[in-house]
């Protein structure tokens, strides 16, 4: 095993398995693969349940997680025989499958073009989709309509930016995707029936007149906008649900607007948000398998883990272990959104969101010295590195961390 390993894997160091390595059964190679990979660290954030092949009771994780990134496959007849001796054919073409898995290249690279994005636009250059942040669902003045809003009325920061023209002449090809982002303003109305105030979002999908109004409105902004821009679709970026009802109101509505889309040849994204390891806190309103059945690409929005606000506990103690991505939470959220059973069924419409963000936290006398977190840009961290700040890699968070002394604070 350990020499099978070494061939298609030349660069990794493997330690030797004992002298039984040759007579391995199919389980004992899939947990010793995953071992070998140091895999098995995450196998305890997997999803559990019970194994898709009708004669696996024991390692079930590691098969599971096996058959859904792709190191083995389903039969016709849903059987793995896990007590089996593997034959040397079998374990290439397990090794084959994994080969791919850590050596498949970006079949889609997917940007945005919204806020001070202007400096990047050489960069637009490798993209095979681009969306545009330029317009935002809010309410109309007496709130008895929800409307697309592309101006800069209302205080809209989602609009088309001075010298827009420029940004769509110079994204103008063929193998590039336009897509118009929706974003929906964070307000809220009261609802009677609930009695209690709900969000835009909740407050659109559970109207169908404001549903379907809204629908229009985005087929009008991708086909006869004002601006005369040629979009080839639209990004649907609704955030914050929780609930049942939530997402079977965004079902509805995501289906709705992927018939209206593909009557015209329009692509459909959608952002979700991610499954948490701490389950009762976060946004479950996101249907994956019923979203990836309708939308083009699906969108993972798995970012921004960090603390906003440390408790003054944590103030005193100095805590800053806040990373913004780490990598139990983004392996648990793939996870999920990939899940055979309740994930998007094709696998390849999955986009893992990235976003270049920081989080700071200034210490005195090794206490924490403000409850929320400083946000500074790149560019300031990139100074601070250049004049000496320390820099770190966490490999079990697997995340970057810097620190420095400011002198100035004396």
């Amino acid at each position: 095993m350990t020499q099978l390993l070494l061939r298609v894997f030349p660069n990794r160091k493997f330690t030797p398995h004992d002298a039984n390595d040759k007579d391995l059964t199919r389980s004992e190679m899939i947990a010793l693969l995953i071992k070998h990979l140091e895999l098995d660290k995450f196998i305890s954030k997997f999803p559990q349940g019970d194994s898709p092949f009708m004669d696996v009771h024991s390692n079930q994780s590691n098969i599971n997680f096996a058959l859904q990134f792709g190191f083995i496959t389903m039969n016709k007849s849903s059987t793995f025989r896990p007590d089996d001796l593997i034959k040397k054919e079998e374990a290439y073409a397990i090794l084959y499958n994994v080969y791919k898995t850590f050596n498949e290249k970006f079949e889609m690279l997917h940007s945005y073009y919204a806020l001070s994005s202007y400096q990047q636009m050489s960069m637009t250059e490798s993209l095979n989709a681009l969306s545009f942040g330029w317009s935002r669902l809010e309410f109309n003045a007496d709130k008895t309509n929800v409307v697309l809003n592309m101006s800069r009325s209302g205080g809209n920061e989602y609009t088309l930016p001075s010298g827009y023209t420029t940004a769509i002449n110079k994204t103008e090809r063929e193998d590039l995707s336009r897509q118009l982002m929706v974003f929906v303003k964070e307000e809220s109305i009261y609802d009677a029936k609930l009695k209690k105030n709900v969000t835009l979002a909740e407050a659109l999908l559970s109207n169908e007149a404001w549903r379907d109004s809204v629908i229009n409105d985005i087929m009008n902004a991708l086909q006869n906008n004002t601006y005369k821009i040629p979009f080839d679709g639209v990004l649907i970026d609704i955030e914050g649900l929780k609930g049942e009802t939530n997402a079977r109101n965004l079902n509805a509505f995501i289906k709705l607007l992927s018939e209206r889309l593909k009557q015209s040849n329009l692509s459909l994204y959608v952002a979700v948000h991610p499954v948490g390891l701490n389950r009762s806190s976060y946004f479950d309103g996101y249907d994956y398998k019923t979203i990836g059945s309708y939308a083009d690409y699906v969108i993972l929005m798995a970012h921004d883990y960090q603390s906003k606000r440390l408790t003054p506990a944590e103030m005193a103690v100095g805590y800053t272990v806040t990373p913004l991505t780490p990598i139990s939470e983004i392996f648990y959220a793939l996870a999920a959104v990939t899940d055979p059973i309740s994930g998007v069924q094709d696998s390849r419409k999955v986009m893992l969101q990235f976003s270049m963000d920081t989080v700071q936290w200034k210490l005195k006398e090794d206490k924490v010295i403000h409850a929320i977190p400083y946000r500074p840009l790149y560019d300031s961290v990139y100074s601070r590195i250049n004049e000496g700040a320390v820099t770190f890699y966490s490999e079990n968070l697997q995340n970057p961390y810097i620190t420095f002394n400011d002198l100035k604070d004396g």
